[in-house]
């Protein structure tokens, strides 16, 4: 009986732990400052990759939003696999769905950089080479 209750009060835990992230998580979706602002920059991303240039400050509106909207997806995995900051954003974009096309006009680089940055974050997720990245993250 004492394992039992134990085990109770532990999932109460949990359970007053999950409210708090999702009271938190509603507070921040109900705030109309940095939440809007980063939906406008996604906008304007998927209007015209090319001509908007991303600032350290974008990319953090832009994960933050990300991590809100998608169940803490960039904390999650930058906290299990050490993942870098080029790494989150790529996470970011393809979470969005931004196709690579899209994806190459953001961080202005080669196919084959982007092609290199992606098999080295495969390789960190210890990902197999029958598994897709992109499918991963948006299934993660």
């Amino acid at each position: 009986e004492s394992e039992s209750y134990q085990e109770k009060l532990a999932d109460i835990a949990r359970y007053r732990q999950k409210i708090l992230i999702c009271e938190q998580q509603i507070r921040q979706l109900s705030s109309e400052g940095a939440e809007s602002a980063a939906l406008s920059l996604l906008y304007r991303l998927k209007d015209d990759p090319v001509h908007v240039n991303l600032s350290r400050q974008d990319w953090d509106m832009l994960i933050d939003l990300t991590d809100v909207l998608f169940n803490q997806i960039v904390s999650s995995l930058t906290e299990k696999y050490r993942l870098t900051r080029h790494e989150q954003e790529i996470c970011c974009l393809v979470k969005w769905n931004f196709t690579r096309k899209e994806q190459l006009a953001i961080f202005n680089n080669t196919s084959d950089a982007l092609t290199k940055s992606k098999q080295r974050m495969k390789k960190r997720l210890q990902l197999d080479e029958k598994n897709d990245l992109d499918s991963f993250i948006r299934l993660f």
